[in-house]
């Protein structure tokens, strides 16, 4: 009797540990197919997001190549062009703008241009105008020897809200160096 005693408790303690082991086998198997689902999904996923970013990158393609363009058109152009912000820091500028400043490109970003060029230790008046009224303005201002028309642009949101503003130098100096002589020879 001890031993069948014996006996069935081991049997009993192996169907226990069989079904513990079938269980288990069950889990891993589960496990295994959930896996199996996640890691489909990652795939799918993974080749949704190189889809993303090919079709970013013909996007960043198709703005690159009209922004080098634009860029290029004001580079050639020989009067100074610049932008600012409401707090009239310079945000771009075209390579004649840099020239007259004589400071290189990335120390014109970010400094006020009346502090650059022209260096007016103010904003200009036609710039504080056409920000208030959105419309073109425009002065005449001495830098040194030579004279220039001041032309300011204000760029503003739907809401009526200043953005930015854009402006050009044209040299005047010769004119009114002609206007001068044909001044003093009416004299």
């Amino acid at each position: 009797e001890i031993l069948t005693d014996s006996t069935e408790k081991l049997q009993r303690e192996l169907q226990a540990a069989q079904r513990d082991l079938a269980e288990a086998r069950a889990r891993c198997e589960r496990h295994d197919a959930e896996h199996q689902v996640s890691v489909k999904e990652l795939e799918e996923n993974r080749s949704a997001l190189l889809f993303m970013l090919e079709d970013l990158e013909q996007w960043r393609k198709q703005i690159d190549q009209p922004h080098r363009e634009w860029v290029a058109a004001l580079d050639v152009v020989n009067d100074p062009i610049f932008l600012h912000d409401k707090q009239f820091r310079i945000l771009r500028c075209n390579k004649a703008y840099q020239r007259c400043a004589g400071i290189p490109f990335h120390e014109l970003i970010g400094q006020p241009y009346y502090e650059v060029f022209p260096k007016t230790g103010a904003p200009l008046s036609c710039c504080l105008m056409a920000m208030n009224k959105a419309e073109e303005e425009e002065e005449e201002v001495a830098v040194g020897d030579a004279f220039y028309r001041s032309r300011a642009f204000s760029i503003h949101d739907e809401q009526g809200v200043h953005l930015y503003s854009v402006h050009t130098l044209e040299n005047i100096t010769e004119n009114k160096r002609a206007e001068a002589a044909l001044h003093e020879s009416e004299e």
